[in-house]
């Protein structure tokens, strides 16, 4: 097991600070548009509706395509299809910053959700490829603990970024939009190069290595997958499903709207940058410590369902301090306002 165990871990190093490289990427551009949204919308005369009519529309596609791109994956490669969805999401990300009316940031939106559908779970299926159940939580939490590294990049990047505004004509959410789309088509050509299909064809595993990795996952391969349709009907499947819209839902609303709430609290748009970490910070030592936690205890169900109930109750939490700070402001300001009214209106009277 120990010698099992530093295969695994060789495995790892190789790959997770990659594929964490790519997921960190695939995170900001799909929510950068909560930072571009500061400027953009009253560039381009959007109202709040617009805005939350254009993210949510992302994950239309993004549903469509997730079950399909997957099973491309497992039949084509990771290198091929990966190498695809980067080079194509970099370029629909980074055409964003040529938006002009609300039906064309609809569109490319939408096709931003296409692209992007199946990265995230074609990830979390190659991990299977490579690590046993026992080890995966560990793995699947360094590799998802990308979401709070890109926005602890994110936040402070975009603030900067935001301040371009200008250079060269353009504004600086269009410069956002450039500089952090392109890059997921460049690193598209570096997946074709880094990213093995399987431990079979992984270059720096002797056979040794790929005969223990084959071994230990041996188990899990045996289990009949042959009927997608069956399994999209496993009552577990529809349950972890409705768990994941829940997840998904607080997660998005969370990166999308936070920068537009903290700027709402009077905050420049470079200190809502670094504020915006915050939570981010919290959330990427947290996610470490559960994976290696859930995997030591051999447990998934507790750790899911107590990880989740933490976060619903940090979000009322929220809600009430986010809500009394509001009600605060608003008070000061009729505190300001109604006597500047009151002695207006007696002077006009005079």
């Amino acid at each position: 097991m120990a010698g099992q165990d530093q295969v695994f871990a060789k495995c790892a190093w190789r790959l997770i600070p990659f594929i964490m490289l790519l997921y960190v990427v695939n995170f900001i551009d799909r929510s950068n548009v909560g930072f571009a949204a500061l400027t953009m919308n009253k560039d381009l005369g959007f109202t709040p509706s617009v805005f939350g009519f254009a993210s949510g529309i992302f994950f239309i596609g993004y549903l469509l395509f997730q079950v399909p791109a997957t099973v491309l994956l497992e039949r084509t490669g990771a290198r091929r299809l990966i190498f695809g969805i980067m080079l194509i999401w970099g370029l629909i990300s980074a055409s964003n910053a040529f938006v002009q009316d609300a039906h064309t940031f609809y569109t490319l939106r939408f096709a931003l959700g296409v692209a992007e559908a199946g990265f995230f779970p074609g990830m979390i299926f190659y991990l299977t490829l490579w690590f046993p159940k026992r080890l995966r939580g560990r793995y699947s939490a360094m590799f998802s603990s990308a979401i709070p590294l890109a926005g602890i990049i994110a936040g402070p990047l975009s603030g900067l970024v935001l301040g371009l505004d200008g250079v060269d004509g353009l504004h600086g959410w269009q410069w956002l939009f450039l500089l952090q789309g392109l890059p997921a088509s460049l690193l598209a050509f570096a997946v074709l190069r880094y990213l093995p299909d399987g431990p079979a064809r992984a270059p720096w595993l002797d056979d040794a290595e790929k005969n223990a990795v084959a071994a230990s996952l041996a188990p899990a391969a045996a289990v009949d997958e042959s009927n997608l349709w069956k399994s999209l009907r496993d009552p577990r499947v529809l349950v972890l499903g409705v768990a994941a819209v829940a997840n998904g839902s607080a997660l998005y609303a969370v990166s999308l709207w936070l920068p537009q709430i903290i700027r709402a609290m009077g905050f420049s748009n470079r200190a809502t940058g670094f504020v915006s970490t915050l939570p981010y910070m919290a959330a990427m030592v947290a996610m470490i410590f559960w994976g290696r936690r859930s995997d030591a205890a051999g447990e998934r169900i507790w750790h899911v369902a107590l990880a989740a109930l933490f976060a619903a109750a940090g979000f009322v939490i929220a809600s009430v301090i986010i809500c009394s700070f509001f009600s605060a402001s608003y008070l000061r300001w009729l505190e300001f306002c109604l006597p500047l009214a009151r002695s207006t209106a007696s002077v006009r009277l005079s």
